[in-house]
């Protein structure tokens, strides 16, 4: 159960992500797009630097949860396979990124547009290099969560066998 938290937690962060993302190319170059990544508007082009803090402090939020875990006294085998989950769905995202062919390389460019709806968030949401390192960082906490884990375990002497 934990494990599928963590797949939709990182799912709705990683479509988080990808809407601001899309807000701030568009605001770059003085579009607005809806929901869906259609082009609705057009508007004076500026920083976007509210989208950019937004993304900023939802990673930081993302990640602070996720640091939360790693400093957790209680490493329960719960609460690591919901980092597995986060950090193995991030992988699987970045995954189907790499794979996806619509298109092709259109990402930033306002004149071909975006994917629609969440494959579109997806993909800017995995390509955004703040969606990219708190990826990576659940899944180094939850390599160091397991290892203190087992390490824990194997210093109160449980000598029942290999801990999985």
């Amino acid at each position: 159960m934990s494990f599928l938290i963590g797949l939709i937690g990182v799912v709705v962060y990683v479509c988080l992500v990808g809407i601001l993302t899309i807000r701030k190319i568009g605001l770059e170059g003085g579009a607005v797009f809806d929901l869906s990544n259609q082009l609705v508007g057009v508007t004076a082009p500026s920083e976007g630097i509210f989208t950019l803090i937004a993304i900023a402090l939802l990673s930081v939020g993302v990640l602070g949860l996720l640091a939360r875990r790693l400093f957790s006294v209680r490493g329960s085998a719960f609460r690591i396979w919901g980092l597995w989950g986060f950090g193995l769905g991030g992988i699987a995202l970045g995954i189907f990124r790499m794979f996806w062919t619509g298109n092709a390389g259109a990402g930033d460019s306002l004149e071909q547009g975006f994917e629609p709806w969440v494959v579109g968030w997806i993909i800017e949401g995995i390509d955004n290099p703040a969606a990219l390192t708190v990826v990576l960082a659940s899944v180094v906490i939850a390599v160091h969560s397991h290892m203190r884990r087992r390490a824990l375990k194997g210093a109160k002497g449980d000598d029942s066998g290999p801990v999985a």
